[in-house]
């Protein structure tokens, strides 16, 4: 909340979806100054959550934060409509991430490159992906998938041929220790699923991006329990398209 009341650029509109909580957050929304429309009622989950978010949005782009999430800066949305002003208005503006773990360690997890990291996960953090809202419908969250909803959004949108833009600084702070890392069985079986359903790859390469995404899990998961304070950081920013490899 904190993070949001901050910015610098101050043209958005703030949608808040609660899920019926009774703990005190309901209060908390009511004492927000800039919050534009809020929710607070029961639901199916995260993405039954955004699909009212995105119904009740009316500005051009969608940004989605979550409980424990928050934009790195108070520059980070001006940063953002410097360059979809300056450019040509991308469908998708993926931006780097820091993976907030405990006792203070971060990582930086910068944006890769669309067409080609979506066949393997998505090419940026949910939380630093910005969405032009004529290109995802109200329901374009498919609940179906309970963790992945984001993943397939994405899986979808890169079908359709939009464009894509690239902040290559951190937006966000994402906290690690969320759904994906609580059920890591059903996050590697719903990848794998939109990736025969939605993006049609072969078995092969299949069973290698599950390969490279149980091995990127375990790794997040030594990271998320090391006791070791380290920490990555990033300074210069760059936007634009990402050069190929």
């Amino acid at each position: 909340m904190e993070s949001v009341e901050r910015q610098t650029f101050t043209e958005f509109e703030w949608i808040v979806v609660d899920g019926a909580s009774t703990d005190g957050t309901v209060d908390l929304i009511r004492s927000a100054e800039r919050v534009s429309h809020w929710i607070s009622e029961d639901d199916s989950g995260t993405y039954h959550a955004m699909n009212k978010g995105i119904a009740a949005a009316k500005g051009e782009y969608l940004v989605f934060l979550n409980a424990g999430d928050a934009f790195t800066n108070e520059d980070v949305l001006q940063l953002t409509s410097n360059l979809i002003s300056s450019g040509n208005e991308p469908d998708i503006v993926f931006g780097g991430a820091y993976l907030m773990f405990p006792r203070g360690k971060h990582k930086y997890r910068g944006p890769r490159d669309f067409q080609r990291y979506v066949r393997h996960g998505l090419p940026a953090i949910h939380q630093a992906t910005y969405y032009r809202r004529q290109t995802i419908e109200p329901n374009s969250y498919d609940l179906k998938y309970r963790i992945c909803g984001d993943y397939y959004l994405v899986a979808m949108l890169s079908q359709k041929g939009v464009t894509a833009e690239y902040i290559d600084v951190p937006l966000v702070n994402f906290q690690v220790g969320g759904m994906s890392t609580q059920s890591p069985a059903r996050l590697l079986r719903e990848c794998y699923v939109i990736q025969r359903d939605v993006l049609g790859i072969p078995i092969g390469l299949r069973v290698v991006s599950f390969t490279r995404r149980l091995i990127n899990m375990l790794a997040v998961i030594i990271l998320y329990r090391a006791p070791v304070t380290w920490a990555f950081d990033k300074s210069s920013p760059r936007t634009g398209r990402l050069p190929r490899a």
